[in-house]
């Protein structure tokens, strides 16, 4: 007896759509507090409480407050979780095993003015990634052209310059 085939649940991998990339996070959303750690899952155990032993002689094991991190980050609610938030700041690891992410952004972005502007201050750098961009040969780069210089308010339309 053969198996029966659903449609688009398994196809061969010539036929598969590729895969996007997932896009790094370039903000922290309003409200969110964003943690970033170096490894791809992480957990972090905030407390340790005591176990509760019941006069019958039941236990009643304490539940620790842990976080884990799935795919490098942890998104936390700044109003829901703010003591989790401030446990994660006091917490040894902050600035080992993880840290904050608002802060790396910053960071990342301060370091790419910086080096913007280092390009941008050095001629040979700028005409040389000027030239780059023009033999690239992509046809939605177009280099910007000079103005025209301004008329004198006493120039007529004929001693004004023709624009092409």
């Amino acid at each position: 007896m053969q198996p029966q085939v659903l449609d688009g649940y398994r196809v061969p991998r010539s036929e598969r759509p590729a895969a996007k990339p997932t896009p790094g996070l370039d903000h922290v959303p309003e409200g969110k507090k964003i943690f970033h750690s170096h490894a791809k899952q992480l957990r972090v155990q905030l407390t340790s409480p005591l176990d509760v032993h019941l006069p019958d002689g039941r236990k009643i094991p304490g539940r620790p407050l842990a976080v884990v991190f799935m795919e490098k980050f942890k998104v936390l609610d700044q109003v829901k979780d703010a003591d989790t938030i401030a446990r994660l700041l006091d917490h040894p690891g902050y600035g080992i095993d993880y840290w904050d992410y608002e802060d790396e952004l910053m960071t990342i972005r301060d370091r790419k003015v910086q080096e913007t502007i280092a390009v941008l201050g050095d001629p040979e750098a700028r005409a040389a990634i000027i030239q780059a961009l023009r033999d690239s040969g992509d046809a939605d780069f177009d280099m910007p052209k000079a103005k025209a210089p301004k008329a004198s308010k006493g120039a007529t339309d004929a001693q004004q310059p023709q624009e092409k």
